[in-house]
């Protein structure tokens, strides 16, 4: 998840209006830290996350809006026909897309860190402090 949004993020600093996100599997493998060859774990990590809803706002940290929406509304898979993915391609719905651009209640996490950590728990522990860390 996070992969995809600093890819996304980047994209949207030079090109506002993109809608439509693609990456080379090579790049998002090494930023999610999977390790398979054969691209199994990956897909199944996308297809999950189509599915994934999250919500927002739980901490009530931005009292005007609370909610929830899919993470992805599409994913598409280049070259998964032929046996050779090669890259893929992702849509945000608009909410994600207008949060990730304008991150008023989101902290910066370091990619690197996340995957370097063992478990969910430590995630989530480690993005909380980093929310609070200037308190």
């Amino acid at each position: 998840m996070n992969a995809l949004l600093r890819m996304a993020k980047d994209v949207l600093k030079r090109s506002p209006e993109s809608k439509v996100f693609t990456c080379d599997i090579g790049l998002i493998k090494r930023l999610a830290g999977l390790k398979q060859t054969d691209n199994e774990e990956l897909k199944k990590a996308l297809k999950t996350l189509g599915s994934t809803s999250i919500e927002y706002n739980i901490l009530n940290k931005d009292t005007s809006v609370r909610g929830f929406f899919r993470f992805l509304s599409e994913v598409k898979i280049v070259g998964e026909s032929t046996g050779k993915i090669t890259t893929i391609s992702f849509e945000f719905p608009t909410s994600v897309l207008e949060t990730i651009k304008n991150p008023n209640m989101f902290v910066k996490l370091d990619l690197l860190v996340i995957r370097g950590l063992e478990s969910k728990h430590s995630v989530a522990i480690y993005e909380l402090l980093k929310d609070y860390q200037n308190l």
